[in-house]
């Protein structure tokens, strides 16, 4: 189960680890695009104090940016998901707790809260960031 650093996306990841017994491995990739005051995330070092069980590796302590992000900044991080789940090609189903912004930059799809999307991972390897 992989979840953005942003406390609402952790805090859903808790109820479906809790619900499914998995881990939570933060993902920063997968982060919410910067472009507003709901945007702004906290710091490492209090998400650390928040979630003590969790790994949250080099995450800087100030994460999510200062200034807009930018469409090629955006989409060099879908790349770089992109790949990273290349590299496990033949790896387990893998849930994603992410943002409404970076998943319409990822899938090309527009998304409610809440929403569940099921893509499988070839899929995603072969079609790029436009899952149908």
């Amino acid at each position: 189960l992989l979840a953005s650093p942003y406390r609402r996306t952790l805090e859903t990841a808790a109820i479906i680890a809790e619900r499914l017994d998995l881990p939570i491995l933060v993902e920063p990739l997968v982060r919410e695009r910067f472009a507003f005051s709901c945007d702004i995330g906290t710091p490492a070092s209090e998400l650390r104090r928040l979630w003590p069980r969790l790994d949250f590796g080099d995450l800087p302590e100030i994460w999510w940016g200062g200034l807009i992000e930018s469409d090629g900044s955006l989409a060099a991080r879908c790349d770089a998901f992109r790949r990273k789940l290349a590299a496990e090609p033949g790896g387990p189903p893998t849930a994603v707790v992410s943002h409404w912004g970076f998943l319409l930059a990822f899938t090309g799809r527009r998304f409610d809260n809440g929403s569940l999307l099921v893509v499988e991972r070839q899929r995603i390897l072969e079609d790029g960031d436009r899952a149908e």
